[in-house]
C-alpha cells in the first residue's frame, strides 16, 4: 500500500467545489477522469469521495496552458513565431552536426 504525503495547506475538496474551479459539469469531470486526463478522486469513506485541492490546481494550469483559445490573436502570433524559431535553431543544430 503507497501512503502519500500531502502538504500543510492541502486539502480534499467535493465534487461541487471541483466543477467551480474547473467551471465543467459532472458529465466532464466524468469523462477527464475516465479518460485519465484528470486526478481521480480519493475514496474517504463508503460514500464519500473527494480531491486534493493541490491536484485540482495542478489540473487547472495545465488545461490553461494547453489551451490557446483563450489567448488574444497578438499572443498565438508570438507563440507560432516562437514554435517556429526553435524549429529553425534545431534545424541548424543538426545541419552542423552531421557537417
Amino acid at each position: 500500500m503507497t501512503t502519500k504525503v500531502f502538504a500543510e495547506d492541502d486539502r480534499f475538496v467535493s465534487k461541487s467545489e471541483v466543477l467551480k474551479i474547473m467551471a465543467w459539469s459532472p458529465s466532464t469531470l466524468y469523462r477527464e477522469e475516465k479518460a485519465g486526463r484528470f486526478p481521480k478522486a480519493y475514496k474517504l469513506s463508503p460514500n464519500r469521495k473527494a480531491h486534493l485541492l493541490s491536484e485540482v490546481h495542478k489540473a487547472a494550469e495545465a488545461k490553461l496552458s494547453e489551451d490557446t483559445s483563450i489567448l488574444s490573436p497578438r499572443e498565438k502570433k508570438l507563440r507560432k513565431e516562437m514554435a517556429e524559431g526553435d524549429a529553425r535553431i534545431a534545424q541548424h543544430e543538426t545541419a552542423e552536426v552531421s557537417t
